[in-house]
């Protein structure tokens, strides 16, 4: 997922870069990048080093403690919300444009 996760980052900024719709122009372009830019970092610095404690706990009689399995039901489904919000954001184009002088 790594990898994939870098691509996705890369592609958007490659893209907003070059197109006609620009990385700060619009907000929903800016939003997108944002959500993108937090859901890469939480997988590459957090699920990922997560993932091999949660293996070898599983590993062991007692298994994954509950809080582990909680936290490992939450972030999936957040993420999943905000690849929904991009998907959206997307699709529909909100029209407002973004402020001169405004990073949003």
């Amino acid at each position: 997922m790594a990898p994939l996760a870098a691509l996705a980052l890369g592609t958007g900024v490659l893209l907003g870069s070059l197109t006609r719709w620009g990385l700060l122009r619009h907000g929903w372009v800016t939003t997108k990048l944002a959500i993108t830019t937090v859901l890469a970092g939480v997988l590459l610095f957090v699920l990922v080093p997560r993932l091999g404690d949660a293996a070898a706990a599983a590993l062991t009689p007692a298994g994954v403690p509950a809080a582990a399995r909680l936290r490992f039901a939450v972030g999936p489904a957040v993420s999943s919300v905000l690849l929904l919000v991009n998907v959206a954001l997307g699709v529909y184009k909100p029209r407002r444009r973004a402020r001169r002088g405004s990073a949003a």
